[in-house]
């Protein structure tokens, strides 16, 4: 299979993400890991689009402090490295702020000097964006860890120290900028550039307002428009890799915006059916295996792992019931119902954090913790999306962990071999594609 996808232009995420799921997506492993991959193209051809517009802001605000109409804040801050340019976004209601960093490409000087002054040089090696604290808060939405401004700036941008608030850090391409768009080519590195998937996406998607307003489109559509022609070349033979890079790169036309949040969405929704219906019967059979072993609460819990990992099964009547596995991370709960042959037809997941015990109300949607629910409805074979939370960091890896949570528990079970035929919830995707925000 070509390695390359494009031109740019040509490519289309509605037909990618369709491709996807009618074929190579019943062949992954799981498919909620794949959401990794769209947004690494994502933020990659984003940052590839604007950091001519980013330079030229970030030296902007280096000349004074920024106020948008939005209640965003930008403000210039030096970093240890002379070559950096750096600004942060605050708002006036919210604590701490995003940092954006360029780091400049060194060019050659004259006059035998060895290179340029930095802010002659209009080359960026990388663009590095972090969140940071304020008062001991993060702004809204966050959910890792981080310094505050003064601790960030130490940490510096060149990557020989980690930054605990690092949302990405992404290095346009080289070839483009010393040889122009006569390369031809865009590489995609194997490695992802983006450490805070949800939050990648609002730093990126608050920028865009920034240059909306302060008047620095122009800028974004003509690299837009020389990128254009070029193909993107990727490291991955299989076709569901080239379909997940065209799905980002084709959702995003510079900065996110609602239809990248409405295809990630979707992604987010239907790759968590595709993986409870992939599990379903050994999730089927890991209930009747801990039920029948009397693995029925915290004391009598089934445990693997060196006992990290354990996992208990509590039936309150013939049909329905909870699934508790506690891991060295977080605890997930799993309420089910079954038929007479005790196949699974619905099941709502959550994480509900170490306060909670499986005495506790099962979660809802407004409830911290909550990821979603999945039902078999109008005699389908196959799970429907009934409720999904929020598209937020913590979710996608909540999600992406209750599902590994599960299969590591039918595998140390030893529920290895129970066929079960994926159907990827066709008709649902029908509906699901046609719904994908059209620009």
């Amino acid at each position: 299979m070509s390695r390359q996808i494009g031109p740019i232009a040509t490519l289309d995420d509605g037909r990618a993400y369709s491709r996807y799921f009618a074929g190579p997506a019943a062949t992954r492993n799981a498919n909620g890991p794949d959401l990794e991959m769209i947004i690494d193209a994502t933020v990659t051809l984003s940052v590839e689009t604007i950091w001519p517009a980013l330079l030229t802001l970030s030296r902007r605000v280096s000349e004074g402090e920024i106020a948008l109409s939005n209640g965003w804040t930008l403000r210039s801050v030096q970093t240890l490295d002379s070559r950096d340019s750096t600004f942060v976004m605050e708002h006036c209601d919210t604590p701490g702020g995003f940092l954006f960093n360029c780091g400049i490409r060194e060019e050659p000087g004259a006059g035998g000097a060895r290179c340029k002054p930095a802010e002659e040089c209009d080359m960026v090696e990388v663009v590095t964006c972090c969140v940071y604290r304020a008062d001991g808060l993060f702004p809204p939405g966050y959910d890792g860890h981080g310094h505050d401004l003064q601790g960030t700036l130490e940490k510096g941008f060149d990557g020989s120290k980690y930054q605990l608030g690092k949302l990405f850090r992404s290095c346009p391409s080289v070839h483009l900028q010393l040889e122009g768009m006569d390369f031809g080519r865009l590489l995609m590195s194997p490695t992802s550039p983006v450490d805070d998937p949800a939050m990648a996406l609002e730093a990126l998607e608050l920028l865009g307002e920034a240059f909306r307003e302060l008047g620095l489109d122009p800028i974004v559509d003509q690299r837009r428009a020389m990128l254009s022609g070029i193909v993107i070349e990727h490291f991955h033979a299989d076709e569901a890799s080239g379909l997940l890079i065209e799905m980002g790169a084709s959702a995003v036309k510079a900065t996110p915006g609602e239809r990248t949040g409405g295809m990630l969405r979707h992604f987010f929704a239907q790759a968590a059916a595709l993986d409870f219906e992939r599990l379903s019967k050994r999730l089927a059979a890991s209930i009747d295996r801990l039920g029948s072993d009397g693995h029925v609460n915290g004391e009598t819990a089934f445990d693997w792992n060196d006992m990290d990992t354990r996992a208990f099964v509590q039936m309150s009547s013939g049909t329905e019931g909870l699934l508790w596995i506690n891991t060295q991370q977080t605890a997930y709960r799993i309420d089910f119902t079954t038929d007479e042959n005790g196949a699974v037809t619905a099941l709502s997941v959550a994480m509900p954090g170490r306060t909670k015990t499986s005495a506790s109300a099962k979660p809802t949607p407004e409830d911290r913790g909550y990821l979603g629910e999945f039902v078999r409805d109008d005699g389908r074979p196959d799970f429907a999306i009934y409720e999904i939370a929020g598209f937020t960091t913590r979710n996608i890896r909540g999600m992406n962990g209750v599902v590994s949570a599960v299969d590591g528990l039918a595998m140390n079970l030893g529920i290895d071999n129970v066929p079960s035929a994926v159907t990827a919830a066709r008709g649902y995707l029908t509906r699901i594609t046609s719904s994908i925000t059209r620009p």
